[in-house]
C-alpha cells in the first residue's frame, strides 16, 4: 500500500544519473526479481513475470452496470469482484482472466454473480472462455490458486427462506427464495482452473478457515 513502510522516509539518491529516483524503499524494476528463487515465488504468492495489472484491464469490486469483457486483452482479479443485481457481465469468447492467489485482506478473488445479476459467457470449442491464476506455468498444475466462481440465484432451497455462501462478506453470498424460474445467466465452453483457496480469510486460522470453494459454485 502507498501509504506503508516501504513510502515513507525514502532517502534521496546521489546526483550523477546513474540511480533513478523513486517514491519507495528498495530495488525494484520493471521485472519480478523475486521469481523463480524466494519463498513467496516458490509457495505460489508472486505472479508470473509477465503479468501487467492495469486500472484499465483489472476487475472492479463491484460491478454495477453492464460490462463487457473483450478478448483482445487478458483481464485480472486481485480481489473479490461482486456483480451486483440489474447488471450483466458479459464475457467474450476467447477471453481469460487471471487471478491472484489472495487480496490484501488474505480472502482469495472471487468472480461472485449476485442475486439478480447475470453472466453472459459464451465461448466456442475453439475459442473458450478461461478463468485461471496468474502464477507460472512452471508451478500448475496447481488446486488453490485462486477462488473460483459463485451464482447465486433465487430459486427454492431445502428449509425455504434463503442462506449465505459461507466465507463471503454478510449480505454479499444470499441465495435462495421462492422464484424457480431464475435466471442468472448462460456458461458456455468455459474453463475454471486452479480454484479452491480461502474465500474467507480466518486470523486464528490463517492457513485453512475451511471457506473454500472448487470451480463453479450455484446457489440456488
Amino acid at each position: 500500500m502507498a501509504t506503508g513502510p516501504a513510502f515513507t522516509n525514502v532517502d534521496t539518491v546521489p546526483s550523477g544519473g546513474f540511480f533513478q529516483q523513486v517514491n519507495f524503499k528498495g530495488a525494484f524494476g520493471t521485472n519480478m526479481w523475486l521469481d523463480g528463487w524466494s519463498y513467496l515465488s516458490d509457495n505460489g504468492f508472486l505472479p508470473a513475470a509477465d503479468i501487467l495489472p492495469t486500472a484499465s484491464n483489472t476487475l472492479p469490486r463491484f460491478v454495477t452496470s453492464d460490462t463487457t469483457l473483450s478478448s483482445s486483452m487478458t483481464w485480472y482479479m486481485t480481489g473479490q469482484v461482486f456483480v451486483k443485481a440489474g447488471a450483466t457481465l458479459t464475457i467474450e469468447a476467447g477471453t481469460t482472466i487471471r487471478s491472484y492467489r489472495q487480496d490484501t485482506n488474505g480472502s482469495a478473488p472471487t468472480l461472485v454473480i449476485e442475486q439478480g445479476a447475470k453472466i453472459m459467457a459464451e465461448g466456442t470449442a475453439a475459442s473458450p472462455i478461461t478463468f485461471t491464476t496468474v502464477l507460472p506455468q512452471r508451478l500448475l498444475p496447481l488446486r488453490g490458486t485462486w477462488g473460483g466462481l459463485i451464482i447465486l440465484g433465487q430459486g427454492i432451497i431445502t428449509g425455504g427462506g434463503t442462506n449465505d455462501i459461507e466465507g463471503l462478506e454478510s449480505g454479499l453470498g444470499t441465495y435462495g427464495g421462492s422464484d424457480d424460474a431464475d435466471n442468472s445467466g448462460t456458461l458456455k465452453y468455459v474453463r475454471v482452473w486452479y480454484g479452491g483457496a480461502d474465500i474467507g480469510f480466518d486470523p486464528t486460522n490463517p492457513e485453512n478457515s475451511g471457506n473454500e470453494i472448487n470451480g463453479i459454485t450455484f446457489g440456488a
